[in-house]
């Protein structure tokens, strides 16, 4: 059985959901197994920071999901994954801190997520 868009976004945290759009939109090559690696990424590297900065890490991804949802006029996660491409997109260009670090952090993290699956036969 497959499970839909959805169905494998529901257990993502924030700071994965919004890697896993903005990669969608940047990288339209990028697979879905890549977006989900990367994914998991994310999540391992927040986990890993010190607890005052994942604090805050996660303050900001209540902040990000609220102005997402707002946007979306609906909630984030139940947004098809093309519209919350293109929001989490609108949303990095917003010239806000929070938002706009938030988005820089997660876009980063992906990124290094996907390319470390598409090296991965590169590693000693």
């Amino acid at each position: 059985m497959r499970m839909s868009g959805g169905d494998r976004q529901r257990g993502l945290s924030v700071p994965a959901l919004v890697a896993t759009a903005l990669l969608a939109h940047d990288l339209p090559s990028s697979t879905e197994q890549e977006r989900l690696e990367a994914a998991h990424y994310v999540d391992d590297s927040v986990a890993a920071l010190p607890d005052v900065t994942r604090a805050g890490v996660r303050l900001a991804s209540a902040a990000v999901y609220v102005a997402l949802s707002a946007m979306a006029r609906a909630p984030y996660r139940r947004v098809d994954p093309q519209r919350q491409s293109e929001l989490a997109a609108t949303l990095a260009g917003v010239p806000l801190p929070i938002l706009g670090e938030f988005s820089r952090l997660t876009r980063g993290l992906g990124l290094v997520g996907v390319f470390e699956h598409r090296n991965r036969a590169l590693a000693p």
